[in-house]
């Protein structure tokens, strides 16, 4: 629990403090004085001033932060100081520096899928095994596991890409049509009926909704490295032994003989060994381990032989120039895909259960950290994209609403009275709030 909450705080922290240097920045090229950047807010925690004067803070309350300029609606201001003011400002640079804050998670997101590319990741290609005739939507299925090739037409390498041309798909009617190829080089054009398709549903998963499951060859139950001085060493099992039975069980694959020996903690099992030709029988008593949910299993202590996975997966790994075009269009698709999904809400194609309040949002980014550098990269770029594209709603109180009001002064020639913007801001307000609301429900109904 605490790494999940010093993870989440983390993640605020560089978010909103990209955001807000956003802002900070574009105001200083636009000669704008900044008094004040603060992330969080509340009274400062600490802070120091640069020779500008302008005061850098670290405030208690990790819900946003923001960026005070001098404003001659908010205080008095020095005559020399007036042509610094944010008010006596063009709507263009105040148009400028509202979307500078959007524009940095931006440019973070595609840093972000930039240091990903250099790295590289290993995705997994979209192999799937046969689906059930006789319980499945699906027409002309394969008997035989196939890979799939394109989604309504739209071309796929993995699964990851698939599943995102899927969620393209939410709340449609229609059909949902998939190009396989099987191993033998057959091509299939399958289909699959759908109406208001997972409009309703809470954390869709379009994949399994269609019945569709990772496949690969099943790794063969034949013995690879063995612990010295573990129960399978002792019992003289060795590094190529191929296991036929357990206790008189056939064995076909290696998980068969993994849940037979994790049945057996403690108890003296009879195995049917094939070596070199040969078969052998073996008898060893898998040591009792205990779970973390108090369950005692048993273990040998053997390895699986190493398989080759080449065909089901893949290494995608840039160079630096090549990743940055690369990490372009990955922040493209993502916010293609978030403002798809966005609208689906709107219209109640998708349902608006799937918001995430920051208990989610606090989960989600603790066990990405858990899993990895890359992952938790990929979850600051999604998360980050996310910021931006809410900053940038025409809603009173976000940057998005300020730059709605510039406009309207382009157009009219002249600002909107200060009464109508504050109404603005109050609608806003309200807004944000129902929003909130909605994302706590659901972060609650998610936990129990």
């Amino acid at each position: 629990m605490l790494t999940t909450i010093l993870v989440f705080l983390f993640t605020l922290t560089i978010l909103i403090g990209v955001h807000e240097a956003g802002h900070y920045w574009v105001a200083r090229w636009c000669g704008v004085k900044v008094l004040r950047f603060s992330i969080g807010f509340g009274k400062p925690l600490f802070g120091w001033k640069n020779r500008d004067g302008t005061e850098f803070s670290v405030a208690p309350i990790p819900l946003g932060g923001y960026v005070k300029m001098l404003d001659e609606r908010e205080g008095d201001v020095a005559p020399e100081d007036r042509p610094r003011a944010h008010n006596q400002q063009p709507p263009g640079r105040r148009i400028a520096i509202a979307a500078a804050g959007p524009a940095a998670n931006f440019i973070f997101a595609v840093f972000a899928f930039w240091l990903i590319a250099l790295l590289g990741t290993s995705v997994a290609r979209p192999w799937v095994a046969p689906v059930d005739a006789a319980d499945s939507a699906w027409s002309d299925w394969p008997a035989e596991p196939a890979e799939i090739q394109a989604v309504n037409g739209q071309s796929v390498a993995d699964w990851r890409e698939v599943h995102l041309a899927l969620l393209n798909r939410l709340g449609t009617t229609g059909e949902i049509e998939l190009t396989l190829a099987t191993d033998s080089g057959q091509q299939y054009q399958v289909s699959h009926p759908v109406e208001r398709w997972l409009s309703r549903v809470q954390d869709p998963d379009p994949v399994g909704e269609l019945g569709l499951t990772f496949w690969q060859p099943d790794r063969p139950p034949v013995l690879g490295d063995i612990l010295a001085d573990g129960p399978a060493a002792q019992a003289g099992l060795q590094s190529g032994d191929r296991i036929l039975a357990v206790d008189g069980n056939e064995v076909a694959t290696w998980i068969d003989w993994v849940q037979h020996i994790q049945q057996r903690p403690g108890t003296e099992t009879e195995l049917q060994v094939e070596r070199s030709g040969q078969q052998l029988a073996i008898v060893v008593t898998p040591q009792a381990d205990t779970e973390p949910d108090g369950a005692a299993v048993g273990r040998v202590g053997v390895y699986a032989t190493p398989m080759d996975t080449s065909q089901y997966f893949r290494t995608v790994r840039h160079g630096p120039l090549s990743a940055v075009g690369a990490a372009v269009q990955e922040t493209g698709d993502t916010i293609s895909m978030t403002l798809g999904f966005l609208g689906k809400m709107l219209t109640g194609q998708a349902s608006v259960q799937n918001l995430s309040g920051p208990v989610s949002i606090a989960q989600v980014a603790g066990d990405s950290a858990g899993f990895g550098l890359v992952p938790f990269l990929s979850f600051l770029a999604l998360l980050s994209i996310s910021l931006g594209i809410l900053n940038l709603l025409p809603i009173p109180v976000l940057d998005g609403g300020h730059i709605l009001y510039y406009l309207v002064e382009i157009v009219r020639g002249r600002p909107l009275s200060e009464r109508a913007q504050m109404i603005g801001v109050q609608i806003g307000i309200v807004m944000l709030i129902g929003v909130m609301v909605i994302a706590f429900t659901n972060d609650f109904n998610r936990l129990w």
